[in-house]
């Protein structure tokens, strides 16, 4: 989370160079040579138990350019841009491995550079989140993911409310749930 922070508070737009260097970041259990590089040619990717075709390699920094250019120049509420980024990103798969990692860090990237808190997505709700994924990537269906990541949003936000309210009204343990020291 350190780059991505480095890129939201420089105001960093996303790039191919950013989804690169956060792979490059977030695979360190991958082969140096793979780190922060596209599939190569031959290498076909399967999402294991998903009805989704990813990218063929020839055509990964085609597609991440188009899907980048329509998310920097979208309309669409942050929210909804950062899952829908995110759900096509995982749809051309363009690394090897690493990608699931990859593509949340640039969730979290997206949702901070509009004034979010990041989130994270609990192992438990895997099987879910998965579901969710494709139901956007192969069926169209964006609701199901989107209402996810706006509840985790809701949810991160609304913790920080509670932080808030417990250090305005004196609260015992506020100083402690953000690390203060009395």
């Amino acid at each position: 989370m350190a780059y991505v922070k480095r890129f939201v508070d420089r105001r960093h737009p996303l790039d191919i160079d950013v989804i690169r260097k956060l792979h490059e970041i977030t695979a360190l259990d991958m082969q140096p040579a793979l780190r922060g590089e596209f599939r190569p040619y031959g290498y076909i990717a399967h999402i294991r138990g998903a009805a989704v075709k990813t990218a063929d390699p020839l055509e990964i920094r085609d597609d991440l350019e188009a899907l980048v250019a329509a998310v920097n120049g979208g309309g669409e509420h942050p929210i909804l841009r950062a899952a829908g980024f995110h759900a096509m990103f995982e749809n051309i798969h363009p690394s090897a491995d690493g990608n699931g990692r990859t593509g949340r860090q640039i969730l979290n990237m997206m949702l901070m550079q509009a004034g979010y808190e990041p989130i994270a997505i609990k192992h438990d709700a895997g099987r879910t989140y998965a579901g969710q994924l494709e139901q956007w990537q192969a069926y169209g269906d964006p609701p199901p993911l989107a209402c996810m990541v706006a509840g985790y949003v809701v949810r991160e936000q609304g913790r920080i409310g509670e932080i808030v309210s417990d250090i305005r009204h004196g609260h015992p343990m506020a100083g402690h749930t953000i690390g203060v020291r009395e």
